[in-house]
């Protein structure tokens, strides 16, 4: 295999702009409804999911079926609550050919059936739209949208299943999916050194960070006990359960990379605290006001600054390091020295 440098990032990404006037897309499912027609089985859906490369902010459509209709209507959805995009990406159409039979079609859309490929093409172009491919066989270039959405798809796939819901439930699940991704913490905001504060893709599309509404904890409730509303909630509180420490993985993964063996724990970094049973769209912060490096001189503890408590003692394998731009480490080394 040939293994050549990480290139720098396409101007798309470093470039600001509003949210999703740049973006790419993404599709996954089947997903089944019930019919709103006795005596008819469910119905497959489809969820297309577009990702904005200067925000990293997610939107989340529910699609009736694989036509370029439907297809179409999603992107005028989404337009109508994002606004219009200059530039669309996507992967060349040969994932969604091996992703399985029923993303097949999808596949045929975009590849084979040169009528309803022009008709999309056509409608992007009249709304000034460019829409761009990536390589074929080459899913890391789309590493933005895939990294993403590639758990958040994998979960809510294993938790729903073949189970049919109303779809005004599955709408209900996908909106705060949508949120539970766009609170994901990004990077520190070291306006003050007392801050404890993370920018999320929520601040570009509200202003803030988002907040959910604090729920019972229904994870351990049986579904026969349970109304399809506090059912739909479940599903919600275990496609989280199983997404968070999923994303704290990331972010220490990512640190191993940028700092190689072993990382380097400085004070006045601001990390996510590992904890259990974590309410949905809740990330606990702290700041590190104190090292604790052991004899061969790596810090395996550190002392945090909580909303809470100014003394709280964990061990960095509980921690996840939030990435700063580089221009930003000269402010952050200002904060320690202070």
């Amino acid at each position: 295999m040939i293994q050549q440098t990480v290139a720098d990032l396409p101007t798309s990404r470093v470039t600001p702009t509003r949210p999703f006037a740049v973006c790419g897309i993404d599709y996954c499912g089947p997903f089944f409804v019930k019919a709103e027609i006795r005596k008819r089985g469910p119905m497959k859906v489809y969820v297309a999911i577009f990702v904005c490369f200067s925000t990293r902010a997610v939107h989340i459509e529910l699609v009736s079926d694989l036509t370029t209709a439907a297809f179409l209507s999603a992107l005028r959805r989404m337009i109508s609550e994002r606004g219009r995009p200059a530039e669309i990406h996507s992967d060349n159409a040969t994932t969604f050919k091996g992703a399985s039979h029923a993303l097949h079609r999808l596949f045929e859309m975009f590849k084979n059936n040169h009528a309803a490929r022009n008709e999309i093409f056509a409608w992007c172009a009249n709304d000034e739209i460019r829409w761009k491919f990536i390589p074929p066989r080459a899913p890391h270039f789309g590493g933005l949208w895939e990294a993403a959405v590639k758990s958040a798809k994998f979960h809510l796939l294993k938790e729903i299943g073949n189970h049919s819901l109303t779809r005004e439930d599955l709408i209900t699940l996908l909106a705060q999916v949508q949120m539970m991704l766009n609170s994901r913490p990004l990077t520190p905001i070291p306006s003050q050194p007392q801050d404890l504060e993370a920018l999320t893709p929520g601040h570009f599309l509200i202003g803030t960070n988002l907040q959910a509404i604090v729920e019972t904890d229904l994870k351990g409730v049986p579904d026969n006990e349970l109304t399809h509303w506090e059912l739909t909630q479940k599903r919600f509180q275990s496609i989280w359960a199983r997404w968070y420490p999923e994303y704290l993985q990331q972010l220490q993964a990512r640190a191993t990379k940028a700092y190689r063996t072993p990382t380097d724990i400085q004070i006045g970094r601001v990390v996510i605290i590992k904890e259990d049973d974590v309410p949905p769209v809740q990330w606990p912060l702290g700041r590190i006001i104190k090292t604790h490096p052991g004899k061969d001189g790596i810090v395996r503890v550190v002392t945090l600054k909580t909303a809470k408590s100014d003394n709280v003692v964990r061990p960095v394998a509980k921690l996840a390091l939030l990435p700063i731009p580089d221009n930003r480490q000269q402010s952050e080394a200002a904060i320690r020295n202070q």
